[in-house]
């Protein structure tokens, strides 16, 4: 297994790669990538502290038993050298920081355009306070909708990362009731019908998902079905459990669709 480390030498960077390092399979190597933004790579200095940050960050990451096979420091546009480098070789994630809290509703502009563009996982850690990274027992928490992408994010996972000693939980969100049509909600026996088919589907879901978990070697310990606004509950219900990891699919959209990271 390969990864691609994005950094631009930020806290939030290295925050990222240090969230993700207890993931990693023990026979993992890494290629560290920070981009040269164009107007930059004329200036010697510049182009030296690069190199040489460089070099600490992979004795800082060696230390940590994470094996480099590379640094890279290609000119350019940082999302769009990153994601050149991504199909250049047989990565099986990306790890990139942002420094926008991921209760707000953007991500930082390069992560974004990451996430929405690749064609491999892509690993974030939005919080800049220190947390300690786990250590013995991992608290996973894989969120699903029934959709493909939801079931390939389980099935991926479970190849590219190391659930040793993890708890692993499943989560459903049902649209809220009040999100229903009024045609829905001003008819009592209707409204009952629908929410009874909610329940029912929500349950086929969460056992298709909780199979999927199974034959990829691993047991869904809890499973959680609740309902409102998706993402808020998720986020929520992850920091009150205090979740080390959350897994999920998305949907890759582009063009004007992409200045909107509007999925889940």
């Amino acid at each position: 297994m390969k990864v691609l480390y994005c950094t631009d030498f930020s806290d939030a960077a290295a925050y990222s790669v240090d969230r993700a390092l207890p993931f990693l399979k023990p026979d993992c190597e890494a290629d560290i990538i920070s981009v040269i933004e164009t107007g930059y790579e004329h200036i010697d200095i510049y182009k030296k502290s690069k190199i040489e940050t460089l070099e600490k960050t992979r004795q800082h990451l060696e230390a940590k038993g994470l094996k480099i096979s590379k640094t890279l420091y290609p000119v350019g546009a940082p999302a769009e050298e990153i994601l050149e480098q991504s199909g250049k070789e047989e990565y099986s994630l990306i790890i990139t920081g942002t420094r926008r809290d991921f209760l707000s509703k953007w991500l930082g502009s390069v992560s974004r355009i990451i996430v929405i563009k690749s064609g491999i996982p892509v690993f974030i850690a939005g919080r800049e306070e220190i947390l300690k990274p786990p250590e013995e027992k991992k608290d996973i928490l894989f969120a699903v909708d029934g959709s493909d992408n939801s079931y390939n994010a389980i099935k991926i996972a479970s190849n590219i990362l190391d659930f040793t000693n993890s708890t692993i939980e499943l989560i459903l969100v049902k649209e809220a009731r009040e999100h229903l049509p009024v045609e829905i909600l001003s008819d009592k026996e209707w409204l009952e019908k629908i929410l009874a088919r909610q329940e029912e589907n929500a349950n086929i879901i969460i056992e298709e998902a909780s199979n999927i978990i199974k034959e990829n070697g691993l047991n869904a310990d809890i499973k959680t079905i609740l309902e409102g606004d998706t993402a808020n509950i998720i986020i929520e219900h992850a920091e009150n459990s205090k979740k080390d990891l959350i897994i999920m699919g998305t949907h890759g959209r582009e063009g004007a669709s992409s200045l909107l990271l509007g999925s889940i």
